[in-house]
């Protein structure tokens, strides 16, 4: 059997992932705080036909005679660069600017990290809970959930750049005497998507630095009334896709070339 169609089998499926990615980057352009990934490819093994060598007196072959066997999909990388910063002036709708994460506390007690600045108010039994669209608590920076005074009208919330909370009552300003905690990893590209833009902990990407508490970390800033958008680009996606479309046809032209090649040598004759 022709090599060539292993080969080219590779990379129609490598392909494949590659459109199946860029497909996912486009249906949530408008997600906010998503971030774009990008598929990362490496070769298959080379198989090594004839080695480079030299006798003594110097004669010899310098270069190797190599036959490769394809392309495989290694790893699908974020990028965590900062998405459009967009006014919403929503006073529940803080958007963080710099390289900090929300922590977000889901029901079982796990924590999992976001973006998405979509803040909203859910009642609790001491009062009003900051929690995301979901549901889950937004944590402050001891880790606990922020609850409100039950009679705290949304309007009158203030969230300060370093994401202290306070609130107009009576015409009072209120402190409430906790922050909106902002954490960052030593390496966010190994963090794990798990869905609703959330992110989950791994070997890679360690654990969760509180920039409270780590002077060296560049602070974020929370922006009240904004969000951030996704990070993806339409217009990259779309010239990203036109060439992975192409390469598909091309690979399948390969097996389609190799058929060819095959049935002609079967109809040969004595």
């Amino acid at each position: 059997m022709m090599r060539s169609l292993w080969t080219a089998a590779t990379g129609m499926t490598a392909q494949q992932l590659q459109v199946d990615t860029i497909a996912n980057n486009l249906a949530n352009i408008n997600t906010v705080g998503f971030k774009r990934e990008r598929v990362e490819f490496k070769s298959l093994i080379y198989e090594n036909l004839r080695e480079a060598n030299t006798n003594d007196r110097g004669d010899g072959r310098p270069v190797n005679l190599l036959a490769g066997h394809g392309v495989r999909p290694v790893a699908t990388s974020k990028s965590f660069t900062q998405g459009n910063i967009e006014r919403t002036d929503n006073p529940l709708d803080v958007g963080i600017e710099g390289d900090g994460f929300y922590v977000v506390q889901l029901p079982n007690g796990a924590h999992r990290y976001t973006k998405d600045g979509t803040l909203k108010l859910s009642l609790a039994e001491e009062g009003l809970m900051i929690v995301n669209a979901d549901g889950y608590a937004i944590l402050d920076t001891e880790d606990q959930p922020i609850i409100l005074p039950a009679d705290t009208y949304v309007a009158n919330i203030s969230i300060a750049e370093n994401g202290a909370i306070s609130y107009i009552r009576n015409g009072v300003t209120e402190v409430l005497g906790v922050r909106l905690q902002a954490v960052q990893f030593t390496n966010p590209l190994g963090l794990k998507s798990v869905g609703g833009t959330l992110f989950d902990t791994t070997i890679a990407s360690g654990d969760p630095l509180k920039e409270a508490e780590n002077e060296d970390l560049r602070s974020s800033r929370f922006m009240q009334g904004t969000l951030e958008r996704s990070n993806v680009n339409a217009v990259d996606e779309m010239v990203n896709l036109i060439v992975a479309q192409r390469a598909y046809e091309i690979n399948s032209k390969a097996i389609q070339t190799s058929d060819d090649m095959l049935g002609i040598a079967n109809q040969l004759k004595r």
